[in-house]
């Protein structure tokens, strides 16, 4: 018989607030602290309650970024923590993997006046769209049309991975994330991880047991095993 109670919480399970865990069925609230519930024990969604729990009391912003128009963090320098204004994850600096600039789309238009066209290449970092980057002579202009710029900034977090995307970002935003990356090691930093996580070889051998049980598929079972591996 179908568990009819969170493993968790004890509330009374239905229809639309049911989800599964490696061991076990809990409610969506219980289970909201894992991206994906299912690949841990219950035991183990405890832990990442207790690890938030935890960085709440701790926490003490002392100040306000704002990132974008909609967008800011509160940060807490002092513990090298910070979180994204009016969310409830809090991360380390040391959970900032990568803060990268690129830009997508648009096109080269070459106007001739005349002459020889020449190949250029070129660009400007925070360029605005459209600006014309010379062709070498004096008789032709070069210039990309309906290019952006996004700044993309990867998160680890102990409760799942997260991707920020910022369509011409400032340059305090910029600033604030090699900020983080810069002041990751700090000696009063939170840990990444719950200390009570398993180790590699007992998480692979878990999902493997899930992989014999028909519970997660052999694509799924690859990539988390990659993933531990550090693959």
């Amino acid at each position: 018989m179908a568990a009819k109670f969170c493993m968790m919480c004890g509330n009374p399970l239905g229809l639309l607030n049911t989800k599964k865990s490696a061991d076990g069925v809990l409610c969506s609230n219980c289970a909201s602290i894992a991206s994906n519930p299912q690949f841990f024990t219950v035991e183990q969604i405890q832990g990442l309650w207790q690890a938030h729990a935890y960085r709440q009391s701790v926490f003490a912003p002392a100040t306000r970024i704002p990132l974008s128009m909609t967008i800011a963090v509160l940060v807490d320098p002092t513990r090298k923590m910070f979180s994204f204004e009016g969310a409830d994850p809090i991360y380390c600096f040391g959970e900032v993997e990568d803060a990268d600039v690129v830009t997508t789309g648009g096109k080269v238009i070459t106007k001739k006046k005349g002459g020889i066209t020449r190949a250029v290449t070129g660009g400007l970092l925070f360029g605005a769209a459209g600006a014309i980057v010379g062709a070498g002579t004096a008789k032709s202009q070069t210039k990309t049309v309906g290019d952006y710029q996004q700044l993309v900034v990867r998160i680890s977090h102990f409760t799942g991975n997260i991707t920020k995307k910022f369509t011409w970002p400032s340059s305090r935003n910029v600033e604030f994330w090699e900020y983080c990356m810069a002041n990751a090691e700090a000696e009063n930093a939170i840990p990444a991880q719950p200390a009570a996580q398993l180790s590699a070889a007992d998480e692979i051998a878990k999902f493997k047991t899930l992989l014999d049980q028909g519970v997660i598929t052999q694509e799924e079972f690859e990539v988390k095993k990659r993933q531990l591996l550090g693959l």
